[in-house]
């Protein structure tokens, strides 16, 4: 195989499997994904390579590899995220006055509240798996909601 510039330009990248069969515009960084200190895809075409296998290279392989590229794209676009969450369930628990922002919207007690509000921890529940939270609406009185860990994140 050969890996050429991408028809779509800078930061994509055609892979040629032989003279005829290719896949075009495969991000770069997609291609470039190592997993074990191993380049994921190249690797994989080279498991499948005509002389190595004694056949070429099925429909469904083919399908396949366009089915590894499409998930290492999703993975690598939520990569930031899934270092977020990795990097809260390795640091400390939450503690009582800590600000904290919502992940998601919330309604409590009929007010309603954006993801990224921020609120204060009044209680910290068996060892920070919830929160009791104060939020402050719009307008109106403070509000206490009861969340999971998993609802708020460490505010900015």
């Amino acid at each position: 195989g050969m890996v050429r510039s991408g028809t779509r330009g800078e930061r994509f990248l055609d892979i040629h499997l032989n003279a005829t069969t290719r896949w075009k515009d495969v991000p770069e960084p997609v291609w470039a994904y190592t997993l074990g200190g191993y380049q994921v895809l190249k690797k994989w075409l080279s498991y499948r390579e005509t002389e190595l296998l004694g056949r070429p290279l099925t429909s469904d392989e083919a399908q396949q590899f366009t089915h590894h590229v499409r998930r290492i794209a999703a993975i690598l676009a939520l990569h930031a995220d899934l270092d977020s969450h990795y990097h809260c369930s390795i640091c400390q628990p939450l503690a009582e006055h800590d600000c904290v922002a919502l992940l998601t919207d919330l309604v409590e007690d009929g007010v309603r509240f954006p993801a990224g509000t921020v609120g204060t921890i009044i209680s910290v529940y068996h060892g920070g798996q919830g929160y009791a939270v104060e939020l402050e609406p719009v307008s109106g009185n403070p509000v206490v909601a009861t969340l999971l860990a998993q609802q708020v994140k460490p505010a900015p």
